[in-house]
């Protein structure tokens, strides 16, 4: 599964970004999350469990059991995030995401497509 990984600033800074959240009675803005983001990366998330035994004996899964799993991810593989001199900043890219073209192929043969606005239309 294609993902978007954010590399995230310490509290040490950020500290004044962080409390803001950290303290938000209702949604967080768009702009507090912004202000914490150090990065970002293609990054691919490997599929898995450790609930699988219990699939297995027939246990229905709950969704604080899901959760606690970790959404069922197994491990996020990190792609290059290096930059050309002059590259894009971290702003461009960010705002680049939702129409970012992603291509899953396995042996050189296309599997999938798709972009940053399936995923609620911003990956953000």
């Amino acid at each position: 599964e294609a993902e978007w990984c954010y590399r995230l600033l310490g509290e040490d800074k950020a500290k004044e970004a962080w409390g803001a959240i950290a303290n938000a009675k209702s949604e967080v803005s768009e702009d507090a999350v912004l202000a914490i983001v150090d990065d970002v990366f293609p990054a691919v998330e490997v599929c898995g469990s450790r609930m699988v035994g219990y699939v297995q004996a027939g246990v229905e899964l709950t969704t604080p059991m899901k959760i606690a799993d970790g959404a069922g991810n197994g491990l996020v593989i990190l792609g290059d995030n290096r930059q050309p001199e002059g590259g894009p900043s971290l702003s461009e890219k960010i705002e680049t995401l939702a129409t970012r073209a992603v291509t899953s192929k396995v042996d050189g043969e296309t599997q999938t497509e798709g972009s940053g606005l399936e995923v609620l239309s911003h990956p953000l």
